[in-house]
Parts: structure tokens; sequence; C-alpha cells
């Protein structure tokens, strides 16, 4: 398999990270992560309802723009955010970014733009 590319959040410019929060499946993605903490990539698209090909294109876009890490356990992948490292980069940009966030009709841990 692979190595999986992460990048720094600090050496990401701000128009770069900035095309990470402008698809809404990855605001959802970032608002699940947010939420749970570290969660199954399985997980995270069975509950957005896309299929795994489309999720892997916005985890990827998610990665190397700093915003997430991912890792594998065996045939599992896992992700969570870099909060730690996206607010000592851009301080307050992950909560500008969930306060963007609402719930949704389907439930109060689903999540939509404001």
């Amino acid at each position: 398999m692979r190595e999986r590319r992460h990048i720094d959040p600090s050496d990401v410019d701000l128009p770069t990270l900035m095309t990470a929060f402008t698809d809404p499946l990855r605001l959802r993605i970032i608002g699940i992560l947010d939420r749970n903490g570290e969660t199954p990539c399985a997980a995270i698209y069975h509950e957005i309802g896309i299929s795994k090909s489309g999720a892997s294109h916005h985890f990827r876009v998610l990665r190397e723009t700093g915003v997430l890490l991912s890792r594998t356990s065996g045939r599992d992948h896992y992700a969570c955010l870099r909060r730690e490292e996206l607010e000592k980069a851009y301080p307050g940009i992950l909560d500008a970014v969930l306060g963007e966030l609402i719930p949704t009709p389907v439930g109060p841990d689903s999540y939509v733009i404001a």
C-alpha cells in the first residue's frame, strides 16, 4: 500500500486551505470528525451516503490541505481532524468553519452549511 501524503497545516497557504472548505461534503466530513474524533472512514461515507471512491477524493483533499490525518489499521482506514495544528497555524479557522454547519432535519448529528 502506498504512503499517504500528510502536509503540515503551517505549510499550507490560506487560499489552498480554504479550497478544502468549499465543498459541502467535505464540510460534513469535518463536522463528523469534530463530533466523533477519530472515525473509521467507512462509517463517514456511509453516514454521508457517498461511494467509497467519491469519499476517497474528499479525504485526499482534506489530507493534502492539512485538515485531517489518516491512518490504516489492518484493512480499516481511520481519519481525525488536526485541530491543534490548524489552530496553531490559523487561529479560529476551524471553529469559524464549523460554526457555519447546522443540524439537518435527519438528526442532530448530521450537518449542512448554514
